[in-house]
Order: structure tokens, then C-alpha cells, then sequence
């Protein structure tokens, strides 16, 4: 490495020599804020790297933090998607090329070259606006960013602010600090704004017009400027403040006077001013205060501490830098603060045992408070290993000793304690009473809203259940239906042969129709042997004088017309079913023994049962519709032949 004519390094050697990359030199030279990369463009390649976020096949997410870019650019494919779009820590000194992003929420452009807001007006749906760490100058662009709710200019060079922000009417957090502001006009109107920093700017004067109309105003920070007065809270609009920072400030004890009624504060940042005693109005004005810093400031008294003990809400105290904190009163000021549990950021611990200005003693035990005063003729203590000779020196009484005493050496501490007329219970002031009644009926309401709609919530969630519910239960019930039918209708015929022949072997149990069928044939060949001893058959039947009485021909012919009726569902049944014509077909045999035999049936030559007749006649009709597991249905004529048996 070659050294200039002094001796010395150049400002490019150096970063050379401090690991810097070789183009660093020339990045400087050409004014670029981030060197030492490879300068990037944004295409396809680099696109699918810092990809994060895709819905449908589709980019929604962009980070291009860090990468070294000067441009914004080939964003026109990945626009009409986009909801995330980070350009942060990079060389861009210019808003160009965003293009139409209706889909876009949040757009990042923190700590870049940029000088002016420009080009936004393509993306009206844009929620969460990062411009912090630029060299913006002047505030505007922004007046067609109807939902904008955050706003960042931390860290540029704004000096003033523009009416364009009362259209902003969304807005809830506006960060301004660190820029050189000497005026707050512009901000009236911003009824949503929560939030307002403006700390570290070069404010010497607020009136009460700046803050005119905010109303839901939660949070004040205005640290490090030169207020000398804070006559602007008296305004209408900061009332439910909650946070309010007046640090590094000009402020005094008098600049307090007409301090307003702030009901909801909690936290209160006094730090880095000039007050040499605690405003009188402070626990009046500030009820629900939790936290107060009044730290680096030019109170002396520790006296002042105690002024704090009617703030039964504070916890958190901050005192150091104050002439006080060097005084020996101090840890007596700080026990008359009862719900203290921070001092100076740490946990606050109260000390056993303080040594008062007129000689008391404090001694505190596990239940009581126990004073008792010095004597100086007292008797010393005795020796180690004596007994002790009077009570005072017994460690048994809770009056001497008190660095060893514990809730075992005291067994009832309470009879130790001297008695007191000053009682220690507070009572609340009216103010307090109202403004505590005031925030817990608010709360009330904030929680009836949410019960409310919670509940309207859980009624539309159990309605659309109970319909799903309807809609299931239908589909189960029309599948329980199908599935029914299909075993009724279709059984595959390896599982029907399966538990056909599975079941034991034995004759089939006779039917309806059967049994009546067999009663008919019984009481039919009774009356063919009875018919053995009649006359020739060329009688005709009413010539024949028959053996049967009247009543028993009755019920033959009744027996006859139920064999017809009998026939008849055989004929109904078989229609149905394709296995009832072979068990017919035994019925038929069983009703005529004597045809099955050669033997022509009693009665007249030629003629037939009308069983026999139906039969025939039906089986004609339907002869060859239909094949049995046996083959074709044998026809069944006027002789019997057909049946096994026959001739």
C-alpha cells in the first residue's frame, strides 16, 4: 500500500485498510449513505429471493431490506398483490415507479436518501407508513391516504407542518421526534390521533389551539425541547391522557400554576428540569398517578417526598440526581409512602431500622411497629454466656434486641406495641371518589359493549352450527337409507352360497300355503277311499247316493274353493319370486297321488281339479319367460305328465 506525500492514509485506503470492500471508495464518492455491496436491481431473481409471503401463487410479501438498491423499479407484475412492500436501509434518493398497489398496508422507507413524499397516491389502502431516518424537509403527499393510521418521520429535517394533515382523519400514531420543529400548527382536527411524539425538536411554545380537537389524545411525548409553561394542557382536547413526558424541558415550580385536572394519568416524566419543589396541586390534579420521574431536577427537601403520600396508586418513583438524595431524611420520607414498590427502577425495600432526628428508635417485627426510646441509664449487657439480669436485656421482650428478633422469639407480638392515638387508615377525596367512579364506569360500559358483542357473536355461531348440524344429519340419514337398500336388494352370491350351505342340513319348514295345501290332500284322500265303494263312474255324481253327510260335503266343496284361493297366491307369489314354482310343483304332486299313479281323479271321466286347471293354464301363459336354477319350468298338462312319477 502506497502512502500519500504526509505519511498518512487516504480516506479510501482507510476503509481498505478497516476491511471496507474496494468499492466503497466509489460508492462514497458518489454520495451513497450504504457501502461496500454490490449494487442490486430489482428483477426476477432477486424478486423470488425476498419473496416472504404468497397467497394463491401469487407474492404478497417483499423485503428488500439492505440490498444495496438505487432505484425502484420492474414492480408493475408483483403491484396489483402486494400488501408488504419493505425498500428499507437502502441508496433510494427518489419515490418513483410504485405504480398501482390498491392491496397495499404497510410500505417501509426507513433510512434511505429520500427528500420528498411523492407517488402515493396509488395506494389509498396503505395503513402503516415507515419514513423515518431521511432527509425529508417538508411534510405532504400524503393527502389521499384516507386509512393511514401510522405515520413515522422520525429522524429528518421537517421544520414545518402542513394543513394536509387534518385529512388524515384515521390517523392514530404520529411520530415526529428528532426533527426541527417550532411549531406545532397543523395538527388540529386529528380526532383519532392516539399517540403524538414530537420530543427532541426545537419547541420553545405550545398554545392550546395545536391541540385543539384531539380529543382521544392517550399520549404526549415532548422531551427535549424548551417549554417553559404547559398552559397548552388546559386545552379541551388532551382530557384522557394517560402519558405525559415533560423531560428536558425549561420547566420550574411556577410553570405549574393552572395545572390542569387530568383525571386518567398514570405516568408523569418531569426529568432534566428546574423544579426546586413538587407543584401543591399535583395529587389533586393527577389521582390515578402510577409512575413519576422527578429525577435531575433542584429539590432539596426530602420533605417534598412526602407531599406524595396522599397518591395512594404510585409505585414507581424515580429521585435521583436531586440535592435531596443525599439527606439522611430521605428513608423516612420514603416510608410515609405506603404502596411504593420501584425507587429508581429496582425494587423498593424499606429498611428495618431507622434512627429518627429525636432519638427514637423504629424496631419492626413480623406483625407490629414497635417505638421505644434510648436510655441512657440502661444496664449494659453482660457478659457472653450469662444470664440476663433484667428484662430489658432478655431477648424474650420485644424491647431490646430487636436486630435478632423473629416471629419465633416473639410469640404474641402484639401485646409489645405501645399504643397510638393517630389512627393510619386514609380517607379518599371527593375529587378522587368521582374520578375513580368516572374511570370504573367507563370500564363498566367498555366491558357491557364487549359482553354484548360477544353475545351476538356466540347467537350467529350457534345458528350456523345447528344448520350444519340439520344438513349432516339429513346426509346420514339418506346414506343409512341407501346403504339399507343396497344389502336388501344385491348379496353377492358367494356370500349367499356361504350361508346357505352353512346352515345345518334338514327338511325347509313348510309355508302358509303349503300347510293348507296338505290339509286339503288328507281330507281329500280320505274321501277318495270313500269313494272306493261307490257305484260305476257312469253315475253321475248327483245319482250316486255318496257316504258323506250334507255337512261333511259342505265343507269338502268350502275345502276345494280355499284350494283355488290357495292356488291363487301360489300363482301371485311365483310372479314375485322365481324359486315358489318348484315347491308348487311338489304341492301339485302331493294334491294328486292318484294322477301321479296312472289313476284318472275321482268323479266324472276326463275331467280335472280346477287346481290342476289354473295351473296348466297359467304355466302355458308363461312357458319359457323364465329359467330356474335347474333349468326351464316343466309344463304341467291335463294328465300329469311333466312330473316325476309320470307315464
Amino acid at each position: 500500500m502506497v502512502l500519500s506525500e504526509g505519511g498518512s492514509l487516504s480516506s479510501s485506503q482507510r476503509i481498505v485498510a478497516l476491511g471496507g470492500e474496494r468499492r466503497a471508495p466509489k460508492q462514497l464518492s458518489e454520495g451513497c449513505r450504504w457501502v461496500g455491496g454490490e449494487d442490486a436491481e430489482i428483477d426476477e431473481t432477486l424478486v423470488s429471493e425476498c419473496a416472504e409471503g404468497t397467497e394463491g401463487g401469487k407474492i404478497t410479501d417483499l423485503n428488500f431490506h439492505y440490498k444495496f438498491l438505487r432505484r425502484i423499479e420492474n414492480l408493475a407484475d408483483y403491484a396489483p398483490q402486494l400488501r408488504s412492500l419493505d425498500l428499507s436501509s437502502n441508496n433510494l434518493r427518489i419515490l418513483e415507479n410504485l405504480g398501482a398497489m390498491p392491496k397495499l398496508l404497510e410500505l417501509k422507507l426507513d433510512a434511505c436518501q429520500i427528500s420528498r413524499i411523492e407517488g402515493l397516491e396509488k395506494c389509498p389502502s396503505l395503513v402503516s407508513l415507515h419514513l423515518e431516518d431521511n432527509e425529508i424537509a417538508c411534510v405532504e403527499g400524503l393527502e389521499k391516504l384516507f386509512s393511514l393510521e401510522t405515520l413515522n418521520l422520525e429522524r429528518n429535517k421537517i421544520q414545518r407542518l402542513v394543513r394536509g394533515f387534518t385529512k388524515l382523519s384515521k390517523l392514530k400514531e404520529l411520530r415526529l421526534a428528532y426533527n426541527d420543529l417550532t411549531s406545532l400548527d397543523g395538527l388540529q382536527g386529528l380526532g383519532s390521533l392516539e399517540v403524538l411524539d414530537v420530543s427532541q425538536n426545537k419547541l420553545e411554545a405550545i398554545s392550546a389551539d395545536h391541540l385543539k380537537g384531539l380529543g382521544k389524545l392517550d399520549e404526549l411525548l415532548l422531551s427535549g425541547n424548551r417549554l417553559s409553561a404547559v398552559g397548552f394542557l388546559n386545552a379541551p382536547g388532551p382530557v384522557r391522557l394517560s402519558s405525559l413526558d415533560l423531560s428536558d424541558n425549561n420547566l420550574s415550580t411556577s410553570s405549574f400554576k393552572g395545572f390542569p385536572n387530568l383525571p386518567l394519568l398514570s405516568e408523569l416524566m418531569l426529568a432534566g428540569n428546574h423544579l426546586e419543589e413538587l407543584p401543591t396541586t399535583l395529587s389533586t390534579c393527577c389521582p390515578t398517578l402510577e409512575i413519576l420521574d422527578i429525577s435531575r431536577n433542584l429539590i432539596s427537601a426530602p420533605l417534598e417526598v412526602e407531599k406524595l403520600k396522599c397518591l395512594s396508586s404510585l409505585k414507581e418513583l424515580c429521585i435521583e440526581g436531586n440535592p435531596m438524595s443525599e439527606s439522611d431524611a430521605l428513608p423516612k420520607a420514603l416510608l410515609s409512602l405506603e404502596g411504593l414498590e420501584y425507587l429508581e427502577n429496582r425494587q423498593f425495600v424499606p429498611p428495618k431500622q431507622i434512627m429518627l432526628e429525636d432519638g427514637e428508635q423504629i424496631c419492626t417485627f413480623g406483625l407490629t411497629t414497635v417505638e421505644a426510646k434510648a436510655s441512657s441509664s440502661s444496664r449494659p449487657q453482660t457478659a457472653e454466656g450469662s444470664r440476663p439480669g433484667t428484662a430489658l436485656s432478655r431477648p424474650g421482650t420485644g424491647l431490646s434486641r430487636p436486630q435478632t428478633a423473629s416471629k419465633e422469639a416473639v410469640q404474641q407480638p402484639l401485646m409489645h406495641a405501645a399504643p397510638t392515638s393517630k389512627t393510619s387508615r386514609k380517607c379518599a377525596s371527593s375529587e378522587q371518589v368521582t374520578s375513580w367512579e368516572q374511570q370504573t364506569l367507563c370500564s363498566l360500559h367498555a366491558i357491557k359493549k364487549q359482553v354484548e358483542k360477544t353475545s351476538l357473536q356466540v347467537d350467529q355461531d350457534l345458528q350456523e352450527m345447528h344448520r350444519y348440524v340439520k344438513k349432516a344429519r339429513d346426509a346420514n340419514l339418506r346414506y343409512e337409507y341407501q346403504v339399507g337398500r343396497m344389502e336388501a336388494d344385491s348379496i353377492p352370491e358367494e356370500e349367499e352360497l356361504v350361508r346357505k350351505y352353512q346352515e345345518p342340513m334338514g327338511p325347509p319348514t313348510p309355508g302358509r300355503a303349503s300347510q293348507k295345501l296338505r290339509q286339503v290332500t288328507i281330507s281329500y284322500r280320505v274321501e277318495e277311499e270313500d269313494e272306493d265303494e261307490a257305484p260305476p263312474a257312469s253315475r253321475s255324481i248327483a245319482e250316486v247316493k255318496l257316504p258323506l253327510s250334507p255337512s261333511k260335503l259342505a265343507v269338502c266343496k268350502a275345502q276345494a274353493d280355499e284350494v283355488e284361493e290357495v292356488a291363487m297366491e301360489v300363482e301371485v307369489e311365483s310372479n314375485a319370486d322365481p324359486e315358489l314354482p318348484e315347491i308348487e310343483e311338489e304341492v301339485v304332486q302331493v294334491i294328486l297321488p292318484a294322477a301321479a299313479q296312472g289313476k284318472p281323479p275321482a268323479g266324472k271321466p276326463g275331467t280335472e281339479l280346477r287346481v290342476q286347471k289354473r295351473s296348466a293354464a297359467r304355466r302355458a301363459n308363461s312357458a319359457g319367460r323364465s329359467l330356474g336354477p335347474k333349468g326351464p319350468y316343466p309344463r304341467l298338462t291335463s294328465s300329469g305328465a311333466g312330473y316325476p312319477g309320470s307315464r
